[in-house]
């Protein structure tokens, strides 16, 4: 938020925009509740009603997250244990962390570093493990490339012609009659190479 806030001073807006959030991890309802007249997709359910306790309690710029969230994203991220509260409408105290940053950011800044957006591909390096398999990848997907291309140009090589039939008069082309052309090309014995037109 910080980057957008510099941008958006830089474009006459004078009030910043500031975001605190609230993340709870569960099982919820989602749809469309309501009636004819009147429906709204939403979701339900206590983890909706925790994440909404947690976004009031946060400050400016910070993201709280209960323990079910911070769990299986412990190891990637640095957080800070807040305390514990009681929301409204449960039953027992809740343990709530807040979220710092990221872990190793510059592995992450180096990831983001090796993607490359080109004329026609974008390549975006997901898993920087193994650079040197990331680097043959995109040549073997070539390689497939080019033998998927060369199929369907022998397929359409092969495909009956009508200009060859308005060529034979509706008959079939049983002989090269000495100039190899595009029209007896599927019959003749030249070379494909020696065909020119």
């Amino acid at each position: 938020m910080a980057s957008l806030q510099s941008y958006w001073k830089k474009n006459g807006v004078p009030n910043d925009v500031q975001v605190q959030m609230g993340i709870a991890t569960g099982f919820c309802t989602i749809g469309n509740f309501g009636s004819d007249q009147r429906l709204e997709y939403t979701a339900l359910g206590s983890p909706v009603n925790l994440a909404a306790r947690l976004q009031d309690m946060a400050v400016a710029e910070t993201i709280l997250v209960d323990q079910s969230t911070l769990s299986p994203i412990g190891q990637h991220i640095i957080s800070q244990p807040k305390g514990v509260f009681t929301p409204k409408g449960f039953a027992r105290e809740v343990q709530y962390f807040q979220i710092d940053g990221l872990a190793d950011t510059a592995l992450f800044r180096a990831e983001g570093e090796l993607s490359h957006i080109g004329n026609h591909v974008e390549v975006s390096l997901f898993n920087s493990s193994d650079i040197r398999a990331a680097i043959e990848e995109p040549a073997d997907i070539q390689k497939k490339f080019q033998q998927q291309l060369e199929h369907a140009t022998d397929d359409a090589w092969r495909r009956p012609r009508r200009d060859h039939d308005l060529k034979s008069g509706g008959k079939p082309i049983s002989a090269c009659s000495g100039k190899p052309s595009f029209f007896c090309r599927k019959v003749c014995t030249h070379a494909p190479d020696q065909f020119t037109d």
